[in-house]
């Protein structure tokens, strides 16, 4: 071929291929106009453009969306989520089981950021605050106004740096300063694991991207001791990452043993997760502790190895959230958490609990799906369409109507704060009936007006 022929070639490819790349643009506009979540989005943007230049009074962008977002989420699952910048940086800090800052469990009391507890070994703990020590300054800047996430974004920083904190003490009239240097915080999920009469326990708290070494650790510390049982302690967990049930759920099962799989709307989202490797605790009987807190990861755990008769599931019915969540980032650090697929266990049953949600009214759930009869790989009947039932129940604690009122009033907790501060930070050990006669002598103090039965 000559040179000439083959610049003729070479236009006339480039000719081709561009026509064929405006083609395709073109389609993709024509589609793009007609799809009817584009002219939804183009309706919302012209609203909210027409009400923030318009509008007799000015309204704040932000609140606009707030608003919009509200209405929104009447009609979507309790799981998806928008999270702001200020408060996704926390979020994702706590699900890798380590953050920067002071260490301490916090709650707000009458309005102020209140410590719970110090966390063990951390510098909180070292400068001596302490439950019941309220904020009310951050480097000699008063929060008492401020909201608690702009107050624990103040308090938190990068390890190496200092904090002035301006506490108040129950008992002490004057404010104390106190400066705390910040460092690297480890959140553990294995919060205490031990031996009784030659069985092992475990409680773990989360699923974190720290939870496969930590409970991989008190395993073999476990095994070394001489185990011939073990329980695993899951009441109150709420979950975490995914990947760190799979690996829980691994130490208990053979090779090759289907864990969970997802189903999604768009087939490359659906997959299926499977063990790797044998796992060390494979031939030890096993018994799972359960309650309502239990969620997530827990029931992957719980759920998978109910289904293949590697446990015994002890306690009350789980929580029942089946849905899985990815995080899509958005400028500025700001975050969607959406609901993408829901997740199956081993014998095809579904955790998610549907009934009385008003949000699943908007969903397309086969009744089918959720009342069917599931077996056991032995044949033992389970059910999906509502959390892990156990198959020992337990009925949890009841708690009357006077205490539940006092817990959620906060009146135990100031009521210990208050009382170690009067007695040289001595707290006794047993409740004996001084102690209860001080407490409702508080109680009414505090002008606590007990509910009608």
């Amino acid at each position: 071929m000559s040179l000439q022929s083959e610049k003729k070639a070479v236009r006339t490819a480039r000719l081709v291929f561009g026509t064929a790349t405006i083609a395709l643009l073109v389609v993709g506009v024509f589609l793009c106009l007609n799809d009817s979540r584009y002219q939804s989005g183009r309706l919302l943007t012209s609203a909210f453009m027409a009400i923030g230049c318009d509008f007799p009074e000015p309204i704040e962008p932000d609140d606009i969306f707030a608003n919009a977002w509200t209405g929104m989420k009447k009609m979507l699952d309790p799981y998806t989520l928008f999270i702001p910048a200020s408060s996704y940086k926390y979020i994702d800090e706590e699900g890798r089981g380590r953050f920067e800052g002071i260490g301490v469990e916090i709650t707000i009391r009458d309005g102020l950021i209140t410590v719970i507890s110090p966390i063990a070994g951390s510098n909180a703990e070292k400068v001596g605050l302490r439950s019941g020590d309220q904020v009310i300054s951050v480097d000699s800047i008063d929060v008492t106004e401020m909201s608690p996430t702009e107050v624990v974004s103040m308090i938190r920083g990068p390890a190496g740096s200092t904090v002035l904190l301006g506490i108040r003490r129950p008992g002490i009239s004057k404010q104390l300063d106190v400066e705390v240097e910040r460092r690297q915080i480890d959140l553990n999920s294995v919060i205490f694991s031990d031996v009784v009469d030659s069985i092992g326990y475990i409680h773990l708290t989360r699923f974190s991207l720290t939870t496969p070494m930590e409970i991989g650790n008190a395993v073999n510390r476990l095994i070394h001791k001489g185990i011939s049982g073990l329980v695993l302690d899951l009441r109150g967990n709420p979950g975490g990452f995914m990947s760190a049930a799979v690996y829980v759920a691994g130490l208990f099962l053979p090779k090759d043993k289907l864990v969970l799989q997802t189903k999604s709307r768009r087939e490359w989202e659906e997959y299926s997760v499977r063990t790797t490797n044998q796992g060390p605790l494979v031939d030890f009987p096993l018994v799972i502790l359960v309650d309502r807190g239990s969620a997530s990861a827990s029931e992957i755990v719980a759920g998978a190895l109910q289904d293949y008769d590697r446990a015994v599931i002890i306690g009350d019915t789980t929580f029942g959230k089946g849905l899985v969540q990815t995080n899509l980032m958005l400028e500025g650090g700001n975050a969607f958490r959406v609901t993408i697929s829901k997740y199956y266990l081993p014998s095809g049953r579904l955790v998610q609990r549907f009934a009385d949600s008003d949000w699943a009214k908007h969903l397309d759930i086969s009744r089918l799906e959720l009342n069917a009869v599931y077996r056991t790989e032995d044949g033992r009947e389970v059910y999906g369409g509502g959390g892990i039932a156990p198959d020992i129940a337990i009925a949890p604690d009841s708690i009357n109507l006077l205490a539940t009122a006092l817990s959620y009033g906060g009146y135990f907790f100031r009521f210990v704060v208050d009382y170690r501060a009067s007695h040289h930070d001595s707290i006794p050990r047993e409740v004996d009936e001084t102690i209860v006669n001080l407490f409702e002598q508080y109680v009414l103090k505090q002008g606590f007006v007990a509910p009608n039965p």
